[in-house]
């Protein structure tokens, strides 16, 4: 498994992850950030975990 630190590249994997995680579906993004919430995350404060490559966890402060 790899942990590592998010880039504002990981944006929409970061967001896929979390509604999964939570069994929700996202919404279609707002223009310039996927609304409300998602425009206040701040990627450089985030951690991405992957296991073989794939996305399976996340963390933001």
């Amino acid at each position: 498994m790899e942990i590592r630190a998010t880039t504002e590249q990981d944006f929409d994997v970061f967001v896929a992850t979390v509604h999964t995680a939570f069994a929700r579906f996202p919404e279609a993004p707002a223009e310039g950030g996927g609304g409300l919430w998602w425009s206040a995350l701040e990627m450089d404060r985030g951690v991405l975990a992957l296991a073989d490559g794939r996305p399976v966890g996340t963390a933001a402060a």
